[in-house]
């Protein structure tokens, strides 16, 4: 074989591994900041994209590259999505989701092989509103309700703490009470071009945040005996309120950072802040049998602060209670691309409100807790829990 032959066979080889190597290698997750975030895209969701089995915002992505590398191809529209396929070319609409086999617009649906680039539109390149879509004002949930009876949500979490009871000699329990009671407001601002509402995402207005979180602790201490010490920590109760002021720069509400209720899904979460339950004012004593005058300080009481009430990856921790999932729940629409498109096309029919329930769980080990909680959000329920028996 001459020097001529080689040499073309070996240019052939170049070529078509170098077109083979722009369908390989990692996943591309371009940002409108023109970072490049890369590896294994486990999905997408209409607010988040999976990136490592971390959570992107896609309001930050301008483009998604599907084992393919920058340079992405031109955009032909930028208030719209585009998936670019491998035949060259291009479906304009918008995605809906990305799961490990497909890519869903609300046209139709693509095998992830066959598709190269996706282009996300609606804030568009340079980081401005979108333009092409018009909603209500934001507070379409809220308005629902009449205004006597404002929509709200209250909590009431019952639960008994064991102090290590393999430890002790007398009993080691205390039984403890929150009640928590917040009126809920749009979590997102919506913007407002040439006269006109536009949403951020067309979920935005059935997500809610508290404008202000009202509560009340109450614990009955407790007394235990501990080697040579004898422990006590006194009852002791608080209650307050936490106001959360207004929108901040990213148009989302600070209420966000305590309560958030998703009302399509539907889930509720709560986060309590520090100053609710961390520290608590008397930690209570430990004092020697032998030296009664030396004393230290008890095991300290650890109020349950954070809650979810959700129909995906709940019932694993004492605080994660599970709902019965809505039509809109993120695991049914990303399993049925039409149930997707018939919630952006008419969320309003599968806001779900009320949205409540109840729930208790008990831990496998000894000193785990026991928690009984009910929740409620509905119009009028801004206001302060019932009283309801103590945990059994």
């Amino acid at each position: 074989m001459s020097n001529r032959l080689l040499l073309v066979f070996g240019l052939a080889a170049l070529v078509f591994l170098a077109g083979c190597g722009g369908a390989s290698g990692p996943d591309v997750l371009i940002q409108r900041d023109n970072r490049d975030l890369r590896g294994e895209l486990q999905g997408c969701t209409p607010e988040t994209c999976i990136l490592n089995r971390k959570s992107v915002s896609r309001s930050s992505i301008d483009w998604i590259g599907l084992r393919r590398q920058p340079p992405p191809p031109q955009a032909q529209n930028t208030t719209a999505d585009e998936v670019h396929l491998s035949d060259s070319s291009v479906q304009i609409g918008k995605l809906l989701a990305i799961n490990s086999t497909n890519v869903i617009m609300d046209k139709g649906t693509y095998s992830r092989d066959q598709v190269e680039w996706i282009h996300l539109g609606g804030l568009g390149t340079q980081g401005e509103a979108p333009k092409e879509k018009e909603g209500n004002t934001g507070e379409e949930s809220a308005k629902s309700c009449p205004a006597d009876r404002p929509l709200g949500g209250r909590v009431q979490l019952d639960y008994v703490e064991r102090f290590f009871p393999q430890f002790y000699v007398g009993p080691a329990e205390s039984q403890n009470r929150i009640r928590l009671w917040f009126p809920l407001v749009p979590a997102y601002k919506p913007y407002v071009i040439q006269n006109k509402v536009v949403q951020s995402s067309w979920s935005a207005p059935y997500e809610l945040a508290a404008s202000v979180l009202n509560y009340e602790i109450d614990t009955s201490g407790y007394t235990a005996g501990f080697n040579n010490r004898d422990c006590k920590v006194p009852a002791q109760s608080r209650h307050g309120s936490i106001q959360f002021g207004d929108y901040d720069s990213s148009r989302a509400h600070p209420g966000l950072r305590a309560v958030r209720f998703r009302s399509l899904y539907p889930d509720l979460t709560i986060q309590l802040p520090k100053e609710i339950g961390d520290p608590w004012p008397d930690q209570g004593i430990c004092r020697d049998r032998a030296h009664p005058d030396q004393t230290s300080q008890a095991a300290a009481h650890q109020i349950m602060s954070q809650l979810e009430f959700r129909p995906e990856t709940c019932g694993t921790f004492p605080n994660s209670f599970c709902t019965n999932a809505g039509y809109c729940s993120l695991g049914h629409t990303i399993a049925d691309p039409s149930a997707m498109r018939e919630c952006i096309a008419h969320p309003e029919k599968y806001a779900v409100i009320p949205f409540s329930g109840s729930g208790t769980h008990s831990g496998e080990f000894e000193d785990s807790p026991t928690v009984q909680v009910k929740w409620e959000v509905c119009c009028g329920c801004g206001t302060r829990p019932e009283a309801g028996p103590a945990p059994d």
